[in-house]
């Protein structure tokens, strides 16, 4: 039997003989119609309360305008801001950092049946404890070092240490790294945050994301670029409907999850474009724009890809 982690077990075994948990003989409606699975959870996800959670997202978003004005004041008065700057770029990945944690560990319990109120949606962010607490520090950790190596890369170009080959192909991978890990840190932070997760071993916990992220990236991906659609949308209106559209990816996100898990079960409601195609479709749209932005005859600023492409945008 295949456990959500990945681990194929004997056939009457009743716990995973890799990550200890209990399985569960689910209908694998993946195999058959993975378009249908994401429709019905994202269905279920739209139904669900999230009016607190888009009152957490928009208070955070007033204190940090607030905040990154108040560091621009500051550097305006200073010769050297490099300090604030650094300072106001850890500032905002604490604050991405604290929303996705808040999102995920209130979006377990509404998905649940749990009534979360607006309160909750700050306190559930350290409800678990040092489990909370250390997928915290991984995630503003993670996002940090890609930051780093992004400044780090565009550092040795701008002092000619690397030539425009090695500077575009450091992209690709920073991509593919982001492919990999990116799931698997998320898939973490919803291990801490699940109660039901007894395991207080951080590596045990860092094991099992890696684990479903193995199994399930597919579908993962599949979920999140069907939302970017609204995300687009929500460029169009100043933002605005990101305090709608965000919560309910959040919320459609913790249903895969928990279907994943087996603690969800659903029959596909109508077929969808499957998950294969969804992800085909997005990268051709990328390729097609990437393309369409190199054979333009505009020079690029500083010689620079990173500025180049970033122009463009």
């Amino acid at each position: 039997m295949l456990c959500s982690c990945g681990f194929k077990n004997p056939e009457k075994a009743r716990f995973c003989q890799e990550c200890g948990q209990k399985l569960i003989e689910n209908i694998t409606f993946e195999e058959t119609n993975p378009g249908g699975i994401r429709k019905t959870l994202k269905s279920a996800a739209r139904l669900m309360p999230k009016k607190n959670l888009g009152l957490n997202l928009l208070i955070v978003v007033i204190i940090t305008i607030l905040m990154l004005i108040i560091f621009s004041l500051i550097s305006e008065n200073m010769q050297d801001d490099t300090i604030i700057s650094i300072t106001a770029a850890g500032f905002c990945l604490l604050v991405i950092t604290f929303v996705n944690q808040s999102f995920i560990s209130s979006a377990l319990n509404i998905s649940r049946g749990n009534k979360v109120t607006f309160k909750e949606t700050f306190t559930n962010t350290f409800k678990n404890g040092r489990k909370s607490v250390l997928s915290f520090i991984i995630y503003f950790l993670y996002f940090a070092l890609m930051l780093l190596i992004i400044y780090l890369i565009d550092y040795l170009y701008m002092n000619n240490y690397i030539n425009d080959l090695c500077s575009s192909l450091s992209v690709i991978i920073i991509l593919i790294l982001n492919f990999y890990l990116y799931p698997a840190i998320q898939f973490y932070i919803y291990e801490s945050a699940n109660q039901e997760v007894r395991d207080e071993n951080v590596m045990a916990l860092i094991k099992n994301g890696f684990r479903i992220a193995h199994k399930h990236r597919i579908e993962y991906y599949a979920m999140v670029i069907s939302f970017y659609g609204w995300f687009i949308l929500s460029i169009f209106t100043f933002g605005i409907l990101y305090l709608w559209s965000l919560p309910y990816a959040y919320e459609s996100l913790t249903n895969l999850y928990l279907h994943i898990k087996g603690e969800v079960k659903v029959k596909p409601l109508s077929t969808g474009i499957t998950n294969d195609a969804v992800i085909g479709i997005f990268a051709g749209v990328i390729i097609a724009l990437v393309l369409i932005i190199s054979n333009q005859e505009e020079t690029p600023i500083n010689n620079n890809p990173y500025n180049y492409y970033i122009s463009k945008l």
